[in-house]
């Protein structure tokens, strides 16, 4: 019993110290690069399968061939947004961002008439960066104080 009693002590201690430590850092508040990618790939193509239905209703198409025909324009984008979508797959990224870029990309499309891609690349709500990177413009100094830009 006390051995019992000891283990499940250390095991809550373990515990509350583990999501203390994952909270101090933040990283509950953040999606890996490569969940962050899956979850935008699944809002592009909830956009692309609305604006491809759409777009083909329009041309007169019903049925078998309108199912067929946005399904293949849902793959084809879906084959771009693999390689236009590209976050680094180790970082991680902020959750408040990437669902913001993910709501942008599931109703964008439909209303302005563009593929995922395109507004993943062009909508600054999409101009994702790792968490916690520090982006330093200014030019590398070396031992000298000199700038490595001058030499």
């Amino acid at each position: 019993m006390g051995k019992l009693v000891t283990m499940l002590t250390v095991l809550s201690i373990g515990l509350i110290t583990n999501c203390l430590i994952w909270d101090a850092v933040g990283l509950t508040e953040t999606y890996r690069g490569d969940e962050a990618k899956k979850k935008l790939i699944g809002a592009a193509r909830v956009g692309d399968y609305l604006m491809a239905d759409i777009a083909y209703q329009e041309d007169g198409y019903t049925g078998e061939e309108l199912i067929s025909r946005t399904l293949l324009d849902v793959i084809m984008a879906s084959l771009i947004n693999e390689t236009v979508m590209s976050l680094n797959e180790s970082r991680y990224y902020r959750k408040r961002e990437v669902n913001e870029c993910a709501k942008v990309l599931s109703y964008s499309g439909p209303i302005f008439d563009f593929d995922s891609f395109v507004i993943y690349s062009f909508n600054s709500t999409c101009s994702l960066r790792p968490d916690n990177e520090i982006i330093d413009s200014r030019p590398k100094k070396d031992s000298n104080g000199e700038s490595k830009n001058d030499k």
